[in-house]
């Protein structure tokens, strides 16, 4: 599981009163366009990727103006994760972060970032977000030279460092995790979903 900001995030589609058909959407899309992928390639080579690490393709998923699940309060997210691999089975994520006004909801206290396997064993939480401080750290920081946006290798290990005090390898075995719903999505060579 990978959870670029795990809180109660409202996606309805502008559906509510006051909002805008942009506002509070995810939207998600394979990047194999080749100038989507040397900006992808050049952000996980500044974390540390390999300078011959070529990403063959991935995936973007973006949160835009997202709002706090059944709440009105008018604080807006918007962040993006990217998945990136290369054909020869190394995996990268993309954490980015546009906007962050809120971080607890009515249903959950803080927010979460962080990456694990299937069974919730093997992973790293980088970061708990339960604060304004917490928000700008995050918007501020980075471990690609880019404020808020930071890269983590996933595929047979990963190093976490750059979005907290936090830094340790861990192995992902396999290299695959449950969504809601019960999909399994395979995060490796090539990202395809399995029922």
């Amino acid at each position: 599981m990978i959870g670029i900001y795990w809180t109660d995030i409202d996606t309805s589609f502008g559906d509510r009163p006051g909002t805008t058909q942009i506002e509070n959407q995810l939207w998600a899309r394979v990047i194999s366009q080749a100038e989507d992928l040397d900006t992808a390639n050049a952000i996980v080579k500044a974390a540390g990727a390999p300078q011959d690490f070529d990403g063959a393709a991935g995936f973007v998923a973006t949160w835009y103006l997202v709002e706090a699940y059944q709440e009105q309060a008018g604080k807006e997210d918007s962040f993006q994760l990217t998945l990136l691999y290369n054909d020869f089975g190394e995996s990268w994520v993309i954490f980015s972060y546009e906007t962050l006004e809120f971080f607890s909801t009515e249903t959950a206290t803080e927010a979460f970032i962080g990456i694990n396997d299937e069974d919730g064993i093997l992973g790293q939480q980088i970061k708990t977000v339960s604060s304004d401080e917490d928000m700008n750290a995050i918007l501020s920081g980075s471990n690609t030279g880019i404020p808020g946006t930071y890269a983590y290798r996933i595929s047979d290990q990963f190093e976490l460092t750059g979005c907290g005090s936090l830094s340790r390898d861990a192995s992902l075995s396999p290299l695959s995790g449950t969504e809601s719903g019960g999909t399994v999505i395979t995060i490796r060579n090539l990202l395809k979903a399995t029922e």
